[in-house]
């Protein structure tokens, strides 16, 4: 493809980028004698009237959309079985390659760069338009700073979701919003979640939800609580740790609505970048010697009074003192008498309570051991075995995951200990992709949480071209979630 001139205008000059459908290009424009981006539809896709419409279709949608932080769409060209769109060339990085070159961003520059991609997505929000594919890879930066966005995935399932390669899927499903995982219906709140997850990512140089599995992924996109951005990075504003905890809510309903809204929250945060909350210096409490208090004559009198009523008060007589004295003595002989017979009775009913009372022991270290050595421990140790089953990727089936209560705490004897022991994965039913085109099967696999596989090719004229037509494992099999699919398409 380099070196050849399209519709007489376009020179290819270097191949740029590519995904599964689309391969990109660097070119020159005689015409108007400047760079272009061509994104060109590949050849093997354009025999799939659903990929050429999709295609047609988001080059309508995108060349609605007229905005300095949205890379233009200058021109949509069908020549012969070359379909493609023209683009600005963007002269920068991405945004992947500062937040990897830099670890991570300033909250100054991450506030910057956030405020730009909102503003693009408010007027493609305003259009009724949703990206679905918000991520660092598709944010190019020019070189004076200014935010572009690009590669708008106009389909229900991003596009670059349907790549046979995993790692790259793995990559991509990172950023998608709870219901995109799960290939919901989704609006602009799906664009808000990625937002705050390309955020998290630059003020903290880490991603919340990460794992070399995509199923595992998902359930963590599902079922775990992100670690709040300010915990990795404390130098960022309280108030844009907020934002960002509200944007990568997993409820759509708890997010903004729509990037007008999360727009206002930024440039508010934006112009008052310097405020912050000023806390009161700590005040020690050391002792204080407090100076004495000279009372009025009239009180210094009337408290002399009284302590001489005090000192007549407490003048009794020799015979009564002794008497009161001797009578004390009496009562504290009986006390002792009484408590030592006490104590003696107390003691024999401990040493007969020692003797019936029930052992506390520690519970056995079964974590890893299979069910039945777990079983054994645990009642070997005089506890009750109570086996429960849960799903996990990192535990093999059978094998004991943790106990409850924990291993190593202390427990009586006789309690029930409940031992969670590995099911394995989960296990979902395999798809039909027999009679699918090999596009829709791509996007078929992926979503109902598996990996594509070799694919094989054949050709055969009893069979329409670029459909399935076999698979393994079958239609209808259970495979455990995160399992690969490999299938056959015909190429004739």
């Amino acid at each position: 493809m380099i070196g050849t001139i399209l519709n007489d205008r376009y020179e290819i000059l270097e191949k740029i980028g590519e995904d599964d459908i689309i391969e990109i290009y660097k070119a020159r424009c005689y015409k108007l004698d400047r760079y272009d981006t061509i994104k060109i539809l590949k050849k093997n896709y354009m025999d799939n009237p659903f990929i050429i419409e999709d295609f047609k279709r988001e080059a309508a949608e995108l060349a609605k959309l007229s905005n300095a932080n949205i890379v233009n769409v200058y021109d949509v060209v069908y020549q012969g079985d070359i379909n493609y769109m023209v683009m600005e060339y963007v002269i920068g990085k991405s945004l992947k390659e500062l937040i990897i070159e830099n670890v991570k961003l300033s909250y100054e520059r991450s506030i910057n760069i956030a405020v730009q991609i909102a503003k693009a997505l408010d007027c493609a929000h305003k259009n009724n338009i949703t990206h679905r594919a918000i991520r660092p890879e598709n944010i190019l930066i020019t070189e004076g700073g200014t935010v572009k966005v690009t590669n708008f995935s106009i389909k229900k399932v991003d596009k670059d979701s349907t790549s046979t390669n995993s790692h790259e899927f793995t990559r991509i499903m990172r950023y998608y919003s709870p219901e995109q995982v799960e290939n919901n219906p989704v609006d602009a709140r799906a664009d808000i979640y990625s937002l705050g997850i390309v955020m998290y990512e630059m003020v903290t140089g880490k991603l919340p939800f990460n794992d070399e599995n995509p199923a595992k992924i998902r359930n963590k996109i599902h079922q775990e609580l992100a670690i709040e951005p300010i915990q990795l990075n404390s130098n960022i504003p309280l108030i844009l740790n907020n934002i960002i905890k509200k944007c990568i809510e997993k409820d759509p309903n708890n997010r903004c609505n729509n990037a007008s809204e999360i727009l206002i929250d930024l440039l508010s945060l934006q112009n008052n970048i310097d405020y912050q909350v000023v806390s009161k210096p700590v005040q020690k409490d050391h002792t204080q010697v407090m100076p004495p208090i000279s009372l009025p004559k009239a009180q210094r009198e009337n408290f002399k009074a009284r302590q001489v009523k005090k000192v007549n008060k407490s003048k009794v007589n020799d015979k009564t003192k002794s008497y009161l004295l001797y009578t004390l003595m009496g009562i504290m002989v009986l006390i002792v008498g009484i408590v030592a017979v006490m104590s003696i009775s107390g003691l024999d009913t401990s040493n007969k309570d020692e003797s019936n009372k029930v052992k506390t022991i520690l519970v056995p270290n079964v974590a890893e051991k299979s069910r039945e050595d777990a079983k054994k421990a645990i009642k070997g140790a005089g506890f009750v075995y109570r086996e429960i089953t849960e799903n996990s990727y990192d535990v093999e089936e059978g094998v004991v995951i943790a106990t409850n209560p924990e291993i190593g705490t202390s427990a009586k004897q006789g309690t029930t200990i409940e031992v969670i022991v590995s099911s394995g994965p989960p296990r979902k039913t395999v798809p039909n992709l027999i009679g699918k085109y090999e596009s829709e099967a791509k996007e078929i696999v992926p979503q109902n949480g598996f990996r594509i596989g070799k694919t094989k090719y054949i050709r055969d004229g009893r069979f329409v071209r670029y459909h399935v037509v076999d698979q393994t494992p079958k239609p209808g099999e259970e495979l455990e979630e995160g399992g690969v699919i490999t299938y056959t398409v015909n190429l004739q």
